[in-house]
């Protein structure tokens, strides 16, 4: 467990994480409490889950987005509702999907600079910033997807980190039904490996 921890937070994760902080710090998507792009169609349902106790989904958005209302949720319920708070925790899933991908890379075995590279690539990543600067469901969506990747990979090794992937691959799914292509390989590969 301390390894894999360590392996989180590595200069190969650290230096690319720097450059994802002073590109929010530069950009700061979270000044203003307004919309932008179509954040007020996954904002609503947020904002009646944390006023009124219901889930409702607006007809705007995602069928799907259940996952992606929890998380704006979550980070609504310390200061109340805010298309800031909302932004917040879509850059709070990149940095998330940053950690991730260098985790992946590193169970993948790529050396030290492969691994900065690739997590200093999405870090650098303008479409990167751009969906973590919406509240909307590709950021939240990386995130996920990501983590179900790196939990399947570490549980063809570990019985118990397959649970976690599925469970992380079943949440991912609630916000885009794409992430099932993650379980789809992984069954390939277990499969394959009998």
């Amino acid at each position: 467990m301390k390894n894999e921890v360590e392996s989180l937070f590595s200069s190969e994760i650290l230096m690319p994480g720097l450059l994802w902080l002073a590109c929010v710090l530069i950009f700061l998507p979270f000044r203003g409490n307004f919309p932008i792009a179509d954040d007020w169609a996954y904002a609503h349902p947020v904002k009646e889950l944390l006023e009124h106790g219901r889930l409702r989904l607006s007809d705007f958005s995602a069928p799907a987005a259940v996952a992606n209302i929890l998380w704006g949720w979550l980070f609504c319920l310390p200061a109340g509702f805010s298309y800031g708070a909302l932004r917040l925790s879509s850059l709070f899933a990149g940095a998330l999907s940053i950690i991730f991908l260098g985790a992946i890379l590193s169970e993948l075995g790529l050396n030290r600079r492969e691994r900065l590279l690739g997590c200093a690539l999405l870090a650098a990543n303008p479409l990167l910033m751009a969906v973590c600067s919406t509240f909307q469901t590709d950021a939240f969506f990386l995130a996920a997807f990501l983590f179900s990747i790196l939990a399947f990979i570490r549980g063809t090794r570990e019985n118990t980190w397959m649970l976690a992937a599925a469970a992380v691959c079943a949440h991912a799914c609630l916000s885009r039904q794409i992430a099932l292509a993650s379980a789809i390989v992984a069954a390939l590969f277990l499969y394959d490996k009998k």
